[in-house]
């Protein structure tokens, strides 16, 4: 609870006796909302466990305020009560709450839900991969991609338990990592689903990193690709960055030596 501070000391002025509040990490039983209307009877689900907005009940939550005003007016017109009146609304569905409950059932098909979404496919990407298990916990291949943010993780990391790398000499090592240097995120740009297919493996400086982790001069290196020098130095330097991450979750020494050798 946001205001569980307040709800404590609320509880506590109630009681006179001390309160403690327990947080869990999920919540241990399915929300479900219910509305007691003040002077009336029943108890009224309107939002139950699955987010679902009842509005079956939430209308005849609303013929109770209505009956209820015009009982309350029929006093007051005979003179026996001038009291305050139940505030509900009727059911055309202009009242605050009957607002407030249709926009919080509108939020399940908003931006947030779309997230939800987004975050069950990649959570089962995850799984068929072998990053995390049926219960969500993370496993050595989640823990390895944890360490990698210069390249693709994902693919980066598939390569790496497939041994890819294991018979490759270090200035192959470098020559093949700095395929996976995202250098489209440095300029901020938008990557459609086709556009990541075709640029998440980018060969264009495989022979220049070669060459240079060979020992090879700036001169002899820029002949090779029409790159300006300034892109190939600053994805030498990222590149230079990922192996040391590389090297964090396996073949510390290859990596190491790679990284070594483009300095």
């Amino acid at each position: 609870m946001s205001n569980a501070t307040e709800f404590d000391e609320w509880i506590c002025h109630l009681h006179k006796q001390p309160c403690h509040v327990v947080y869990t990490d999920f919540r241990p039983t399915p929300l479900q909302h219910y509305v007691f209307p003040v002077g009336g009877a029943g108890l009224y689900l309107v939002v139950d466990e699955s987010e679902q907005f009842r509005e079956d009940n939430f209308m005849k939550l609303q013929d109770t305020f209505s009956k209820q005003k015009i009982g309350e007016g029929n006093k007051s017109a005979n003179g026996k009560a001038s009291g305050r009146i139940a505030k509900g609304g009727n059911t055309s569905g202009g009242s605050d709450i009957y607002k407030i409950v249709k926009l919080k059932s509108k939020m399940r098909d908003s931006q947030l839900q779309k997230f939800r979404e987004e975050l069950k496919n990649r959570s089962r990407v995850l799984k068929r991969l072998g990053h995390i298990d049926a219960d969500g916990v993370v496993q050595l291949k989640g823990r390895a991609a944890c360490l990698i943010d210069t390249g693709d993780e994902l693919l980066v990391t598939e390569l790496m338990f497939n041994g890819t790398f294991n018979d490759l000499d270090h200035h192959q090592v470098a020559a093949l990592a700095s395929c996976f240097i995202p250098i489209q995120f440095e300029c901020k740009l938008d990557i459609n689903v086709d556009e990541y297919v075709e640029s998440t493996v980018r060969p264009f400086l495989m022979d220049v990193i070669y060459c240079w982790s060979k020992g090879g001069s700036i001169s002899e290196v820029m002949q090779m690709t029409d790159i300006f020098e300034g892109s190939v130095i600053k994805s030498s330097r990222r590149l230079d960055d990922f192996l040391n991450q590389l090297r964090e979750v396996s073949m510390e020494s290859k990596f190491a030596a790679a990284s070594e050798s483009l300095r």
